[in-house]
């Protein structure tokens, strides 16, 4: 059982402290119920938005009435099939674990005539400085 007024309340107060503008994407790996994520998206004020990693997930985050476009699709490994099915979906907004994603999620959506955004982290190792020498 869930306090939907205490987490409307808990959001509230979230984005009372961030920086006007700042988006919070909510993790449906967390808890997809839709009740709460409904509480996390409607209501006063600024709404979270939807951060998935699975078809699942992104079935879920429709149910509970998140758009296409405040869909967040993450993780590595994403199929053709999946890719397809959330850009059918609306979502535009993927991240790119590698440069072999990155092609994937490009593939997908030149298939479907779309141009989606993709967030691409480094995991190229850093070197540390060099001492000086003198």
């Amino acid at each position: 059982m869930y306090d939907l007024d205490r987490v409307r309340a808990a959001r509230q107060e979230l984005f009372g402290w961030l920086p006007e503008g700042f988006e919070v994407f909510y993790a449906f790996k967390a808890n997809p119920h839709p009740g709460l994520a409904r509480a996390l998206r409607d209501g006063d004020g600024p709404a979270c938005k939807a951060e998935i990693s699975s078809t699942g997930e992104l079935a879920a985050a429709l149910e509970a009435g998140f758009p296409g476009a405040d869909i967040l699709y993450t993780g590595p490994g994403k199929t053709p099939g999946e890719l397809a099915e959330a850009i059918a979906a609306g979502v535009g907004a993927f991240s790119a674990e590698s440069l072999s994603d990155l092609r994937h999620i490009g593939a997908a959506a030149l298939a479907q005539e779309c141009t989606p955004t993709a967030c691409c982290g480094s995991t190229a190792p850093r070197r540390a400085p060099r001492p000086a020498s003198g």
